[in-house]
């Protein structure tokens, strides 16, 4: 048997000896809304697998409807340990400006808005760290949020 096909064989091999990866478990549990330009969304991720887990390469964004409203970016990996639950903080931009803001006005006020995390899973495999995509989505709801955003206005302009 020649060098490539023991390569391919032994691939084949240590696939069948992979773990099964699960899909964590992703509850919202709220969003502060720092000032006009800066919010953070808390999210506590349950992992179910009998082995660690990194999500990496985490890319989130809130949408109003398909406009990104806020992003961000979070370089240091989320690590969950074998059968645990950990809560996770993202820090998001506020990229659209006030005049943005009122144009979706009517989204708003049906109070939720889309949350997308994507990203990838790495976990341990038999040759090394294995990695999968990512991907959550969810709306959530920003009541409160909102109240306490509207108070510096109602303030100003009374109620």
């Amino acid at each position: 048997m020649g060098y490539g096909h023991r390569a391919a064989l032994l691939a084949l091999l240590c696939a069948g000896c992979a773990p099964k990866l699960e899909p964590v478990e992703v509850d919202y549990r709220r969003i502060t809304i720092e000032h006009m330009t800066e919010a953070m969304v808390e999210l506590w991720i349950d992992n179910p697998n009998s082995f660690a887990v990194d999500l990496e390469a985490l890319d989130y964004r809130i949408l109003l409807t398909r406009d990104t409203f806020a992003s961000g970016k979070r370089p240091e990996p989320v690590s969950i340990r074998a059968r645990d639950t950990t809560l996770a903080s993202f820090p998001f931009s506020i990229r659209m400006d006030l005049s943005q803001v009122i144009s979706h006005v009517p989204e708003l006020a049906g109070d939720t808005v889309y949350l997308e995390l994507e990203g990838r899973y790495s976990f341990p495999g038999p040759l090394g760290r294995l990695k999968r995509p990512f991907r959550y989505r969810r709306m959530i709801p920003l009541g409160r949020e909102l109240e306490e955003l509207a108070e510096p206005l109602r303030d100003l302009f009374g109620e």
